[in-house]
């Protein structure tokens, strides 16, 4: 049986511009696909806004999209440090939001090796989101503190990879 066909649309939004378009769909129904993947996971995504996968796609920051050609099967936000704040560094990436329709099957691992290289790579994730935080540990990320949401209600981890490269990422 012949593979499906994997679509990748890697996008970094520049100067308020996309340098290219999300698999020539227009900007709401592209948005609405990455939205609703999201939308599928409502205990981990519990407050994802339509307007801020909007602006990640096509103003402010960076996506990895995977397709089979009929439905989106992942989706990657994130943004560049133009300067230093905090334990990132000028060029540094942050992950902001990663997300499979079918999880465990590679995707999310494949779009990680899509994120620029040669610079570190940061996320944060819920202290309790056990499976997103074995999902960075396997792909090097370490630990460096602790920080939390809510007014402090709901505590989580900054984890960190330094330097990344393509080939130490998937």
């Amino acid at each position: 049986m012949q593979q499906p066909r994997i679509n990748i649309t890697v996008t970094h939004a520049k100067y308020g511009q996309p340098l290219i378009a999300v698999n020539s769909r227009t900007e709401n129904e592209a948005t609405r696909g990455v939205y609703d993947l999201f939308r599928m996971y409502p205990d981990v995504f519990p407050h994802i806004r339509y307007d801020y996968v909007r602006r990640a796609i096509f103003k402010t920051g960076g996506t990895v999209i995977v397709s089979d050609g009929k439905q989106l099967l992942g989706a990657l936000i994130y943004k560049v440090y133009k300067r230093p704040h905090g334990l990132a560094l000028q060029g540094d990436v942050l992950i902001c939001q990663i997300v499979s329709r079918n999880q465990r099957q590679g995707i999310g691992s494949m779009m990680m090796g899509y994120l620029p290289t040669g610079v570190n790579l940061l996320t944060t994730v819920r202290e309790s989101n056990t499976e997103a935080r074995s999902f960075y540990e396997k792909h090097g990320f370490v630990s460096m503190k602790r920080t939390s949401w809510k007014g402090g209600t709901i505590p989580g981890l900054v984890y960190r990879k330094s330097r990344s490269y393509l080939s130490d990422c998937c």
